[in-house]
């Protein structure tokens, strides 16, 4: 819905006492070397018949431009012609602007003797991460976990929008959701910037499936799913298959089979250079 927020920031502008002259009669003081440029222009013998010109800062006013005498010095900058004051924005932030949005503020940046017209401040926006929604765009992504019944025969669930309105969010009928599949609401996404359209809120699913199932559970199922055992039962005698079971998989099991292999490998190199070691002697 977009808001208004203010910020305080600092800024460097004229001394309003002395109008950036840094004397208390707001008069310039131009330095008597350089004339009021701050730079002098300098010859330096290089050798007989060549001669080195160049400008460099004024010594006497440390390129200013001007001198001040300590007693015509302005109270309120001390001489410095600058004063850093504070100052509030007043930030507009409209329905739909997006994450890294420049909002310019003309005229709001610093202004020194030297800078003849103040540049902009310019506020970018940043857009705080959410504990449920990502956005791209202007559409929202979402993430649900759900357990495999709801997969296999509907879900449903609630849901508190970033504008504080409750869903009841259904998927659609008949449909059996399988693990990252995507389905959309139409128009619950952000609103656009430009106009009064919406994007998408799209929604991932993921599957809870349970850890384990008792036999009755297993019967059940097998009465309407299909079965997920193939096996070929036409061998030739002698040419089964070996029956084996597969376990858990974790980083210590495959430590452990590693470790297996290498005690294995250096059990068969010491048997081997035992037997080099007596067909040596004969």
């Amino acid at each position: 819905g977009g808001k208004k927020d203010v910020t305080e920031l600092p800024r460097t502008c004229l001394c309003p006492g002395c109008k950036g002259t840094g004397s208390k009669n707001a008069k310039k003081n131009e330095c008597s070397d350089c004339g009021g440029k701050g730079m002098k222009l300098i010859r330096r013998m290089l050798g007989p018949g060549m001669v080195q010109q160049m400008q460099v800062p004024c010594d006497k006013c440390e390129g200013q431009g001007n001198v001040i005498k300590e007693k015509d010095k302005c109270k309120e900058c001390n001489g410095q012609k600058c004063k850093e004051v504070e100052r509030t924005l007043k930030v507009k932030i409209t329905r739909g602007m997006k994450d890294g949005t420049q909002i310019p503020f003309e005229g709001e940046g610093d202004h020194t003797p030297d800078i003849d017209i103040p540049g902009a401040v310019v506020v970018v926006l940043q857009q705080e991460p959410h504990k449920k929604f990502q956005r791209e765009g202007d559409d929202l992504i979402m993430n649900q976990t759900i357990t495999l019944q709801e997969a296999l025969m509907g879900c449903a669930f609630e849901l508190v929008h970033l504008d504080g309105r409750k869903l009841y969010v259904r998927s659609p009928k008949d449909k059996v959701i399988v693990p990252d599949m995507k389905l959309v609401l139409k128009g619950e996404g952000m609103p656009s910037e430009h106009d009064d359209k919406r994007g998408d809120l799209i929604v991932t699913f993921s599957l809870e499936f349970p850890r384990t199932l008792d036999d009755e559970q297993c019967e059940m199922l097998k009465k309407c799913l299909p079965s997920g055992i193939k096996q070929d039962k036409d061998h030739p005698a002698g040419e089964e298959p070996e029956e084996c079971f597969m376990d858990d998989y974790t980083t210590e099991t495959w430590k452990q089979m590693a470790k297996i292999g290498e005690d294995e490998e250096e059990d068969e190199e010491e048997e081997g250079g035992t037997q080099t070691a007596r067909c040596a002697t004969q």
